[in-house]
């Protein structure tokens, strides 16, 4: 794993997300993208594999401002669309690679 995302609210998200590759012993990479918000990079063998999120604008400012409790389960809720999202499209990947759009936290 290697997330070169400065600390903050970015780095959080990063680090919750990068739990689905870690959980499945896939190596990657993570980092910020201005224009878009998080660009995961995975994949062996020399052949990376990206999957871009991007957050709804203002989205990830409004969980800065919630209290720690509420900002762990925002991320939590958060990791839920993103790991779904990611087992709908499969296991290979081909399958995997795209474009996710968080909308919500909640």
């Amino acid at each position: 794993m290697s997330i070169s995302v400065p600390a903050g609210i970015h780095r959080d998200v990063a680090e919750q997300f990068g739990r689905y590759f870690e959980t499945r012993r896939i190596p990657f990479t993570v980092r910020p993208d201005e224009t878009v918000g998080l660009i995961f990079l995975f994949g062996e063998n020399g052949r990376e594999t990206p999957v871009v999120v991007s957050f709804k604008p203002g989205l990830l400012d409004e969980i800065q401002g919630l209290g720690i409790h509420e900002q762990r389960l925002a991320l939590t809720n958060m990791y839920g669309t993103f790991s779904e999202a990611l087992n709908q499209r499969g296991t290979g990947d081909a399958e995997l690679a795209g474009v996710l759009r968080i909308e919500s936290f909640r």
